[in-house]
């Protein structure tokens, strides 16, 4: 596997976070069960779902949470009463990693290297949670960007 390179290549030296960031963020209430996150993430098709509290952001819970979860040796019947009645706060990731929408891409990508992380909550100065960075939206804008994959990165 090749290093990162220390500058970033291309047209990528400009692009911020609020440029890629997804607006549109789907959340739930830190009341909420592990059942509420696996049906949201589900039905929206998200891999990540950030979680309030006095409408900030107080956690994240992610697919790989979920799958980590400690199920074995559980009947159908317990997994369900485990997953409706426990606390999404459970399982999630605190604190969470977050940026502003003014950071550099090239740093949120640095980001989701070294903290070995699938996204980045995008928070405002009061933190509040204002979009969504996932390493797709990085990676989709990295392969349409003509000038990146004319620097050699195809």
């Amino acid at each position: 596997m090749d290093t990162m390179r220390d500058e970033p290549v291309g047209s990528f030296t400009l692009v911020e976070v609020g440029d890629l960031m997804n607006s549109e963020v789907i959340t739930l209430p830190h009341t909420s069960t592990i059942y509420d996150a696996i049906r949201t993430m589900v039905q929206h098709g998200i891999r990540h779902v950030p979680i309030l509290e006095d409408g900030k952001l107080a956690a994240i819970i992610s697919d790989r949470n979920v799958r980590m979860m400690v199920s074995e040796g559980m009947s159908a019947e317990q997994r369900r009463e485990y997953l409706m009645n426990t606390s999404v706060l459970k399982h999630a990731s605190r604190p969470v990693t977050t940026v502003k929408e003014t950071e550099m891409a090239h740093t949120a990508a640095k980001i989701f290297v070294s903290d070995r992380i699938g996204c980045l909550p995008v928070v405002d100065e009061e933190g509040r949670i204002i979009g969504i960075l996932t390493q797709t939206d990085l990676l989709a804008w990295l392969s349409e960007n003509k000038q990146v994959r004319g620097a050699g990165i195809e």
